[in-house]
Order: C-alpha cells, then sequence, then structure tokens
C-alpha cells in the first residue's frame, strides 16, 4: 500500500503539514485512505473513541480537498432538527464541505427525519448541479452493535458509509506516544521547555489512556508545567498519573462509573439481556461490594457489616447467594 513514490509524499504531507501523528500501521492506513479523498468529495464516515481526533481528520480531509473552502461544523444534538434543517439548506452552497459530529447520539425518529433529509440534499446537488460539496460524520460508538440492539437505522447507515476511517485507540498504538508527546511541546511554545528521557516515554506506555491522545496531551501539558525539573523521567511520570487515578477514584467515582457503563451498552446484546439486565448488574455490583469491603477487614464479617450498614445475618446471607469466598480462618 505504501511502495508507491505519490502515496509517501502524500502521506508524508499529511503528517508533517496537518498535526496528524504516528508510524503503526493503523495511522498509515489512515493517512493512505485520507490521501486518496484529494481529488474527490466522497461521503466519510469517521468512527473513533473519544479523543482519538476525529475532528482533526474531518478538518484534514477538507483543508486537502482541492476546491472546497467552506468548513461547517455541526453537532446534531445541540439543535431541534427544524433548526438543523434549516441550518443545512442555508450552507449547502458550491466548494463546501458539511462535518456532522456525534451521529451516534441521535434517536431513531431524528435518523428517520436526518435520512429524509440527506436524500432530499443530494437530489438537489444533483439537479441543481452544486460542485464540491462534501458530507462528513462521525461517530465514537460502535454503530454495528448499535444497528444490532435496534438502535440505530442500517439505512441510514449503509448511505453515509461510503468511505468509512477507524481510528484506532491510543493503547493499540503506543508505539506513537513519543512521536506525539514531542509533537504537543513543538506546538506548544508558551509552556515551560522540558527534556522527556527514555524512561519516561516507557512509563507513559504503561498506561492505556481511556481519554486517548486528547487525554495524553492534556497530561503533557499538565506535567510540564507542575514539575520543577529540567528533564521528566519515568518517576516523574508514575508520579502524575498515580495522583491523577486517585483522583478520579477519590472524586469522580460516578463518572468512572457512568465510563463503564457506556463501554458496557456500546457493546452489549440487548437479547442477551432482555429481562434481566437489572438482576444482572445488581448481582455484580453487591458481589464486589461486598467482596472488597471483607478484604478490607481481612474478611472480618463484623466490622464489614457495620462498614456496609447491614447486620451481620444479612450480610452472612448475601455471601451464601452470592458464592464470595472467603478464607475459613479469617471467617469470625
Amino acid at each position: 500500500m505504501f511502495t508507491k513514490k505519490k502515496n509517501k509524499n502524500e502521506i508524508s504531507n499529511i503528517q508533517l503539514n496537518y498535526n496528524l501523528r504516528g508510524k503503526s500501521i493503523s495511522m498509515l492506513n489512515v493517512y493512505s485512505l485520507i490521501s486518496k479523498l484529494m481529488d474527490n468529495n466522497l461521503t466519510v464516515f469517521i468512527n473513533g473513541e473519544i479523543g482519538t481526533g476525529k475532528n482533526l481528520v474531518a478538518k484534514t480531509i477538507h483543508d486537502l480537498s482541492n476546491e472546497n473552502e467552506n468548513f461547517f461544523r455541526i453537532n446534531i444534538n445541540l439543535l431541534t432538527f427544524e433548526n438543523f434543517e434549516k441550518k443545512i439548506y442555508f450552507i449547502i452552497k458550491n466548494n463546501s464541505t458539511i462535518y456532522i459530529e456525534s451521529i451516534d447520539e441521535i434517536n431513531l425518529e431524528k435518523q428517520l427525519k436526518f435520512l429524509d433529509l440527506l436524500r432530499s440534499i443530494f437530489k438537489k446537488r444533483k439537479n441543481e448541479k452544486i460542485k464540491n460539496l462534501r458530507l462528513i460524520v462521525s461517530s465514537k460508538k460502535n454503530i454495528s452493535q448499535l444497528i444490532q440492539n435496534g438502535l440505530f437505522r442500517e439505512d441510514l447507515f449503509y448511505f453515509l458509509n461510503i468511505i468509512p476511517i477507524n481510528l484506532p485507540p491510543l493503547k493499540e498504538r503506543k508505539g506513537d506516544i513519543k512521536e506525539l508527546v514531542l509533537n504537543f511541546l513543538d506546538r506548544n511554545k508558551s509552556l515551560p521547555f522540558k527534556e522527556f528521557d527514555q524512561s519516561s516515554f516507557e512509563e507513559l506506555k504503561k498506561y492505556d489512556w481511556p481519554g486517548n491522545v486528547k487525554e495524553l496531551e492534556n497530561f503533557i501539558k499538565r506535567i510540564v508545567v507542575l514539575y520543577p525539573e529540567k528533564k521528566i523521567t519515568n518517576f516523574s511520570v508514575f508520579n502524575e498519573l498515580r495522583k491523577s487515578r486517585e483522583k478520579l477514584n477519590n472524586n469522580n467515582f460516578s463518572e468512572v462509573l457512568d465510563l463503564e457503563f457506556d463501554k458496557f451498552f456500546n457493546q452489549v446484546n440487548f437479547q442477551e439481556y432482555s429481562g434481566t439486565l437489572y438482576d444482572h448488574f445488581n448481582h455484580y455490583f453487591q458481589k464486589s461490594l461486598i467482596k472488597r469491603t471483607l478484604d478490607s477487614f481481612n474478611g472480618n464479617q463484623i466490622k464489614a457489616s457495620k462498614l456496609l450498614g447491614i447486620n451481620r445475618n444479612t450480610l452472612r446471607k448475601k455471601i451464601n447467594n452470592l458464592r464470595i469466598k472467603i478464607n475459613k480462618e479469617e471467617k469470625n
């Protein structure tokens, strides 16, 4: 895919001029797809987790288009459909890119209206010979799973999914972290100058970065400002990551829980849990909470029951019903 000199030059141009960084195979595939969109206005469907760079990719595709001058970024969820429709018809013109983000968050009723609107727009483009009009949409959720669960219209997906671009999460391309960090530092000249030694990059690779590239960028900005050392080492990175985790665990438990629920609902097959979802979560939440509390008191049920706010007999019943294992010598 990357043997032709022309492709190599185009990919280098994308990396150098549009702040997209990384030499992993998954990112090289992204650059290759972008380079093939320069001379056409095919609809693009960008899929990627939060912080993977969907907006940057959309803007890069627009900037590389030879004729398109106007770039309109719209979040359909922030508008009533009537206002969205008016806005779309107002901005349709020659030499334009319309980027609609978070397409996965609109409900089924709005999806049907959106599909009808798109058909009307493309018919209008053909009849009125509107040139150089491109549509780009993005999603952070697994659309195939949403379709399977009846939460996204299959016909709308096939209408939009002409050129799919899948952005990899950072945990799947940790070899790109060093290049990303150096690029962040180069683009933020107002920040204090700090040198990162090789051990710091190795420490950064140990973290999975659920917020992806955006989380990494914010972390780098924070550490160069907060740490007085001229050289950032693995110890600096470890300590700051530890503090970040502690703060998240102590102050934002509901946010962590919401994130885990989001992951579950993005991937789950609803038919498997029909009529049992509440019991499923109730079972595992209780089991995890009770087991963790008992572990904190080395299996002491009296202390655990006091912290949980339930009497000892109730705790014993739950231990048996939930099949929580406790070492015999730790039982009280």
